[in-house]
């Protein structure tokens, strides 16, 4: 960076006046979950929130033939038993960055061209994608 009186001057990346040039970086990362919290199921929490009623002095939460149903899966739309950590993350996402430039030229004319990719997948189902593409011609 340049300047004189207050005035800033950033110069990007040129071209050169030399052969082409290919340069090419690829980056891959791996993340894992090692430690999540581990939940109840829909029976074990019915068990609980009964103790925890009768023993705030109210009446259970649920009744014998609720806790029937919710135990063997009898009536999964009213009682369903969902383990919803499984059902939308995953233990793992990758994550890949990709990148390429071009520079050269000769007396006449300079260039360079520069492209970058950038791909995503989060620790819940989703993906994301991004490019970059920047040139320079001189």
């Amino acid at each position: 960076m340049r300047g004189a009186n207050g005035v800033v001057l950033i110069t990007t990346k040129r071209g050169s006046k030399e052969k082409l040039k290919i340069t090419i970086r690829s980056n891959i990362k791996l993340s894992y979950l090692n430690r999540m919290p581990e939940f109840l199921d829909a029976y074990d929490y019915a068990v609980l929130a009964n103790e925890a009623s009768v023993v705030s002095g109210n009446q259970q939460r649920y009744s014998d033939i609720e806790l029937e149903l919710i135990k063997y899966g009898l009536d999964p739309d009213l009682y369903p038993n969902v383990n919803w950590r499984k059902e939308i993350l995953k233990n793992t996402s990758w994550q890949n960055t990709h990148y390429i430039s071009a520079r050269g030229g000769g007396s006449i004319a300079r260039y360079f061209v520069s492209m970058g990719g950038f791909l995503q997948n989060h620790l819940h189902i989703n993906k994301i994608y991004q490019v970059n593409i920047k040139e320079s011609w001189l």
